[in-house]
Parts: structure tokens; sequence; C-alpha cells
């Protein structure tokens, strides 16, 4: 029998743990005094248990990740009224509809940071605690968590939940429409001088639209969530899996000969992975230093719903395919179930995606539904307590973590 093996006491802990730092922070918005005083909390679960640990300050513009949201809904609404006023301002209506398309296509879809500077700097903050194994580092292993919360979305908080995807995708291609038209009325003006015929119907199918695209604007609440399941408890049970091989190795019976274990807690996720983006540029040179498996852990909810992903990055980015595998062998071995699953078109991204841009092996662990349609969620809304997070569900991601590892430095061990 394996002592140090992760037990139900242990996910307990791990959940009562999530609902103290939540209960004493509240919402963590990226970049707020709450989010940091969570890095402090956690610095102090992995200073008991690793051989150092740091807290990393870096910048963010955490406003500018959806602000394309209110922007699809003032320019969609000024567009209108620019093609009643018609000549000079179609050209108008055209530039302010592309420029929320790439704002857009910038900010969520790719998560990059071309309009960042538009918005307010803040300071985020990443934690980092390390464990060297016994001898010679031949592998490294990452396990990850973000500290941050979101706001609140008002779809999903809504009683029209389940219609949540299919509200968003239809606001989205009514202003790509709205778009791709004005565009066209725009180009044929300066070629011809005169207004194409499909122009007469420009504002009446534009006033259609404008009930699914009008909405954007109130989609994000003003208050942030609790992110008790998105993502403190990520965060908490990377710091458990650390106190395990931690104290072993404190206590004299280290587990691990040849893997050094990387415990840390991402700041930003929820505004583009600005805190993982951070670790990554920071740290590229122990990142190269020996191969990396990152285990990335978000949204843990319901035992049900264990999957790996094997793409990130609203499916744009690939996952590790071998190591997703390798943990969905691993639960199975274990007598767990767990499945393989892409991020889907529009789902966002997770922590692993700045890890895989960089060539690292990576994947996520969720236990959430990834549905398009879905009911009964409570990510991103105020109902994501610590109640809703199914102790059996922990259980199982940081045995298969546990399990995980070992079978790493094993087969680093027999080389």
């Amino acid at each position: 029998m394996d002592p140090f093996r992760p037990d139900r006491a242990l996910a307990e802990r791990a959940v009562a743990l999530t609902s103290g730092i939540v209960s004493d922070c509240g919402a963590r918005l990226a970049g707020s005094r709450a989010s940091r005083k969570a890095a402090g909390l956690l610095e102090g679960e992995l200073a008991a248990c690793c051989d150092r640990v740091s807290v990393e300050e870096f910048s963010i513009h955490p406003d500018s990740f959806l602000a394309f949201m209110k922007f699809y809904a003032a320019t969609y609404v000024a567009s209108l009224v620019f093609f009643v006023l018609g000549g000079f301002f179609i050209h108008a209506a055209a530039i302010l509809l592309l420029t929320g398309t790439m704002m857009s296509l910038s900010q969520f879809v790719f998560y990059l940071e071309f309009f960042d500077p538009f918005f307010k700097r803040r300071s985020g903050f990443n934690v980092v605690g390390v464990i060297e194994p016994a001898g010679e580092v031949r592998r490294q292993v990452l396990v990850s968590g973000h500290h941050d919360s979101a706001r609140e979305f008002k779809f999903l908080a809504s009683r029209w939940q389940k219609l949540y995807a299919p509200r968003i995708t239809a606001g989205v291609l009514c202003y790509l429409a709205l778009t791709a038209a004005a565009l066209a009325w725009a180009l044929f003006r300066l070629q011809t001088g005169a207004d194409p015929g499909f122009s007469r119907w420009m504002l009446p199918l534009g006033l259609a639209g404008a009930v699914f695209v009008v909405p954007f604007y109130f989609f994000l609440g003003e208050q942030g969530t609790p992110g008790a399941g998105d993502n403190m408890i990520g965060s908490v049970m990377a710091a458990s899996l650390a106190g395990i091989f931690g104290r072993a190795k404190k206590d004299g019976a280290p587990l691990l000969a040849h893997t050094r274990i990387v415990a840390a807690s991402f700041d930003a996720e929820e505004c583009g992975l600005r805190g993982a983006r951070d670790f990554v540029k920071r740290h590229a040179a122990e990142l190269a230093a020996a191969p990396v498996s990152v285990l990335n852990i978000d949204s843990i909810y319901e035992l049900d719903e264990l999957k790996f992903l094997t793409s990130d990055l609203n499916g744009f980015t690939p996952l590790s395919r071998r190591m997703a595998g390798l943990c969905r062998d691993t639960a199975e071995a274990l007598g767990r179930k767990a499945t393989l699953n892409p991020m889907v078109f529009g789902g966002g991204a997770t922590d692993a995606a700045e890890f895989a841009k960089k060539g690292i092996e990576a994947t996520s662990l969720l236990a959430m539904s990834t549905k398009h349609v879905r009911e009964n969620l409570v990510y991103h809304t105020l109902a994501d307590t610590a109640d809703r997070i199914e102790p059996e569900a922990v259980l199982a991601g940081l045995d298969i973590a546990y399990h995980f590892i070992l079978l790493t430095d094993r087969s680093v061990a027999d080389r």
C-alpha cells in the first residue's frame, strides 16, 4: 500500500482550502488586491513543502480581453445610424465594424495583445514552487492552475443559460455579416460614387441583427465571480501535489529520483493567459534545460466529466496527444474514466496553450462539460462556490496526476 497516494482526506482538505481562500479573498479579478492576496496565501502553502518559492510580478491590461463585446454593440448601433446618414458615413461604418472584428480576432480568438496598450496597465502575480529530485534532473513536470477569477458572464447567469452558445454565435455572425456588407458598400462607393442595389436592405437587416448584437453590451457583469471551480481548486490541487512530494523529501524518503516538480499558480488566465505567457518567457532557459511535461488543471467540478484536452486556444493550438493519452491510460489503470477532447471553437483557452505554442508537451485536465449546449453550469457565474466541486473529482485528478508523475520519473530512471 502506498502511504503517499492521494486519499479522500486530501481531496476534502483541498476543497476546504479552496473554500477558505475564496471566502477570505472574494472575487479575484486579475490585477486586483484580492488576486494578489490569494497569491500570497498560495505562496504560504508552497513554502511549507517546496525547496524554493517565488512570487513573480508582471504587467497586464486585463480590461482589454473582452472589451470587444461592448465595442461590438456600440459600433453596430453607430453603423446603423451611419447607414441612414449615407455618403461619407458609409466608410466610417466600415472602418468601425472592421476595427471591432480585428479586436475580437486579436484579443479573444487568438489571445494576442495588439489592443492591450489602449487599456489601463496593472500588475499580476504568479506563484511558483520548485521541488528538486534526489538525483540529477533529467525530466520536469509542471503542474499548474490559476488563482484569478473571471467577471460574471450575464448570459450564463440568465435562465436561458442553455442558449449561451447559440446567442453568442448568432451575435458574432450578425456582426461579421454587417462588417462584410459595409466593406462591400464602401468599396463600391469608392469605385462608382454610387450606392449598390443591396444597400436598401442594409438597415432593415441590420435592425434585425441588432436583437442579437446589442445584448453584448451587457454581457459582462461588474462583479467578479468566486471562481472556486474555475479555478482556485486547480491551484490548490497543484499545491497539494507539491505537498505530497515535498513532505516525502523532507521526511528523508524522496519519491522522485530524476524529476523536478514545478507547482505554479498563474494570474491573469481569465484575461488572455497573460500569467502563463509571462512565465514561459521568464523561464525559457529553465524550461529548455530538461524535457518538460505540463499538466494544467482547470475547471474541476464533476467526476463524470473528467477529460484531457488534445487542443487549446479555440481549437487552433495542438496539445500533446501523447501526454493526454498517457494520462487517460493512467486514469483507466486506476479504475477511473477519462476522455480525450479537443477545445471547441469559442471555448476559449487554458494556460496549457502558452506552453504548447513553444513546443512544450502539455495538456489540461478538466472536469466539466464542454458541449456547445449545456445547462446547470456555475463557472463564470456568482454560483461558482466550493460546494459545487465534487471531492471525488478532485481525488481522481490528484490520483491521476500523482501516478503520472511517478510514471514519468520511472521512465527516465530506467534509461
